[in-house]
C-alpha cells in the first residue's frame, strides 16, 4: 500500500524480470521527482535469480541497467550493500558499479 510520501512496489516470487524492472524505473522516476539533493541507495542484490535465499529473478545486466539509471538520474548518489546471498555477489556489485560509472 502506498500512502502520502511512502510508495510501495511488490514484487511476488518468480515475477517476470521486466515486471521488476518496471517497478524500479517507477520507483526512481518518483524519487527523481522529489528533487532530493543526495540520494541514498539501499543496493540489495538479493533479487538475483540466482540468489538462494529468494525466488526471484533478475539477472547482471539488471543490475548494470540499474547503475546506468542511477547515473543518469544526475543526482548525488552513495549505495551501501544491504542483501545478497549468491556465491556471485562481488560480480553483481561490480557489474552495478560499473554501470553507474560507465
Amino acid at each position: 500500500m502506498s500512502r502520502a510520501n511512502v510508495f510501495n512496489w511488490p514484487i511476488a516470487p518468480n515475477s517476470d524480470p521486466e515486471e521488476h524492472v518496471s517497478a524500479v524505473h517507477q520507483a526512481l522516476d518518483h524519487l527523481v521527482d522529489f528533487n532530493p539533493d543526495l540520494l541514498l541507495v539501499s543496493a540489495g542484490f538479493d533479487a538475483f535469480v540466482r540468489d538462494p535465499l529468494t525466488e526471484m529473478t533478475l539477472e547482471r545486466e539488471h543490475f548494470a541497467n540499474f547503475g546506468r539509471q542511477l547515473r543518469a538520474t544526475g543526482l548525488p548518489a552513495a549505495a551501501v550493500l544491504e542483501g545478497g546471498y549468491s556465491a556471485e555477489l562481488p560480480l553483481l556489485v561490480e557489474t552495478f558499479l560499473a554501470g553507474w560509472s560507465d
